[in-house]
């Protein structure tokens, strides 16, 4: 049987390198909050996490706002579908090119 090599299957050990200065922060602000530096970590990487969840979150309502407030406009100046697909292509090509 194979032994373990954590004692969790659940953690892993990360080792990071900081310079003196970024160290001595950490450090202090861990020391402040009553944690070890290690949880000072965890809390970051899961401010982070969440950070990027909330502005997938916010790109796909964009998205969909975009795309309800193209059809109302569609409806609103009566195109047909031949009219509404050129300006669907109209308004894509101007998307990219605001994005690059």
């Amino acid at each position: 049987m194979k032994k373990a090599r954590y004692r969790s299957d659940l953690q892993r050990p990360v080792t990071v390198r900081f310079s003196a200065d970024a160290y001595a922060e950490l450090s202090s602000e861990a020391e402040d909050l009553g944690v070890t530096i290690a949880e000072v970590l965890r809390r970051a990487w899961s401010a982070y996490q969440a950070k990027t969840r909330f502005e997938f979150q916010i790109s796909e309502l964009e998205t969909r706002f975009i795309r309800k407030i193209f059809e109302i406009n569609v409806a609103v100046c009566g195109l047909d579908e031949s009219e509404r697909r050129e300006a669907l292509d109209q308004a894509r090509e101007l998307i990219a090119r605001a994005k690059v």
